[in-house]
């Protein structure tokens, strides 16, 4: 119920938090929201209390408007000179939709604008955003050609990896999935989930792509499949839900196990092992279990962040907690700075988790007692 700033409108909800690398700078984090306005006016999205977006604006140079500014998954980033690239959807004069990948509310790519491969596809939907500090741009990107060709990533300008294309260190196998967890950090190091044709049991991967002089350097993180060390035997790796990655190159994922129960098969994983899984104690409240894991953040130091569901039998109205490692640094039913005495946080939002490389945390919340809101 704040005033939400460069608007005569006060801000209904919040979503996807993220935040630059930027050491020590006050702002220099983003997030989308919901005004209290008309339905068509009220996605807006805000670097530190700048306006960047808001539904309704039209594009600079391009005879379209915006009509949503979707809290998808990597449809934001920002650089550490707090640059903000986002995914938006338009609306032409003739009533054509479109997506914009735009970069301070400029357009730099956009659905019908040919891959810039000379393979002939045109864009047709974006994801998985980001501004390098050096102003980079880069994304995924569905097209509209062959479905074995049909998914690239891109940066600057110029496709680094497409789908049905050999895997640039082995080129017996092929890319032959849509790729997906696409994180870039301010540097250039990039980390992804590729689908190969490998074997079909362990055939998906996590890579990270690093550029040096000499040229890419691609390194497997993650394999479908693989074993890690549980208090409970060894467990096997699934799928990737979400990845994360640092400033240093330190990763994170958030990931489901293969052959569990649903009750234990949430877990996260970095470049030591199993951090944590669902059934693990939470240090910091008694009798609670960790539950389904809905957010996972790492920091300049490596330190994994996230958000888990509780379980067990914690205290009353203790259902979610924020994690650093296996230790609860918050959690609902406890207060908050800012929040009036006898107010306590109710809730926290799916994936609305963002960590600086000074280790703060940022995560989107609902508050209940005296007051309520977002």
């Amino acid at each position: 119920n704040a005033a939400a700033p460069g608007t005569d409108r006060d801000f209904q909800n919040f979503g996807r938090p993220f935040a630059s690398e930027h050491p020590g700078a006050a702002g220099w984090w983003a997030f989308s929201g919901d005004l209290d306005g008309p339905v068509d006016e009220d996605d807006v999205l805000y670097a530190g209390d700048r306006l960047v977006l808001r539904e309704g604006w039209p594009l600079p140079g391009v005879d379209a408007a915006v009509t949503a500014i979707p809290s998808l998954d990597g449809g934001r980033a920002m650089n550490a000179a707090g640059v903000l690239a986002a995914v938006v959807v338009t609306e032409s004069a003739d009533g054509t939709a479109g997506e914009f990948v735009t970069v301070d509310g400029m357009p730099e790519a956009w659905t019908g604008q040919p891959v810039p491969d000379g393979r002939g596809d045109r864009y047709e939907g974006f994801a998985f955003v980001s501004v390098l500090d050096d102003g980079r741009v880069g994304f995924l990107a569905a097209t509209d050609g062959p479905v074995n060709s049909d998914s690239v990533i891109v940066l600057d300008g110029r496709v680094l990896l497409r789908k049905g294309d050999p895997l640039p260190w082995d080129e017996s196998l092929r890319w032959d999935g849509a790729f997906d967890e696409v994180v870039w950090n301010g540097r250039g190091d990039l980390l992804f989930e590729g689908n190969t044709s490998g074997p079909s049991d362990r055939d998906r991967i996590m890579v990270i792509r690093e550029d040096h002089d000499s040229g890419p350097v691609y390194r497997i993180v993650a394999r479908e499949d693989e074993a890690y060390m549980s208090e409970k035997g060894p467990v096997r790796l699934e799928i990737v839900q979400q990845a994360s990655l640092s400033e240093q190159g330190h990763w994170a994922l958030r990931v489901t196990l293969r052959d569990q129960p649903a009750s234990l098969d949430d877990a996260v994983i970095d470049a030591g092992g199993l951090l944590i899984r669902e059934g693990d104690p939470v240090v910091g409240i008694p009798d609670a279990t960790v539950g389904r894991i809905t957010a996972v953040a790492v920091d300049g130091s490596g330190r994994v962040a996230s958000i888990v569901d509780l379980e067990g039998a914690p205290p009353e109205a203790v259902t979610q907690a924020v994690m650093l490692g296996s230790c609860a640094v918050t959690a609902t039913g406890m207060g908050a700075n800012g929040l009036p005495a006898d107010a306590w946080l109710a809730w926290m939002g799916f994936e609305d988790l963002a960590v600086r490389n000074d280790g703060t945390l940022i995560f989107t919340a609902g508050f209940g007692g005296s007051v309520a809101g977002d």
